[in-house]
């Protein structure tokens, strides 16, 4: 009876340490995520100067950055063009890393959608692409 107990403990711990080391491993894999994320947009649209749309928060202009753009800010009645956006928070789970994103190269071309990675501190692969719009 107390060998199960042990055991029991034991193997919770375990599991509550690899589930910790697995947080861990996404909170530290969100850059690189982002990186191949960006690389993948910049391919799409040809280039790595981009404009940001006049509401997007100074947060997603540092995360565009990070991935490797250079940003410049629409006015209020320009004409955008290409403008790229990675919108809100990762979404985190053990070892896995979302990138919510969108660009558009030109009127009526463009895409966005989730990319989902599998990451181990740094080391990420692509699992799953859901494009949510197309023009």
């Amino acid at each position: 009876m107390r060998i199960r107990r042990r055991f029991l403990k034991r193997s919770l711990v375990l599991l509550a340490g690899l589930i910790a080391l697995g947080y861990l491993s996404s909170l530290l894999s969100i850059g690189q995520c982002e990186a191949v994320v960006g690389k993948r947009i910049a391919s799409a649209i040809g280039q790595r100067n981009v404009r940001v749309l006049p509401r997007t928060s100074t947060y997603v202009e540092g995360r565009l950055k990070r991935a490797g753009f250079v940003t410049r800010r629409c006015g209020e009645n320009e004409d955008c063009f290409p403008w790229v956006e990675m919108a809100g928070l990762p979404t985190l789970r053990p070892c896995t890393v979302a990138v919510t994103w969108g660009c558009v190269a030109e009127p009526l071309g463009g895409a966005g959608g989730r990319t989902t990675f599998f990451c181990v501190f740094g080391y990420v692969v692509q699992i799953s692409e859901e494009i949510d719009w197309m023009a």
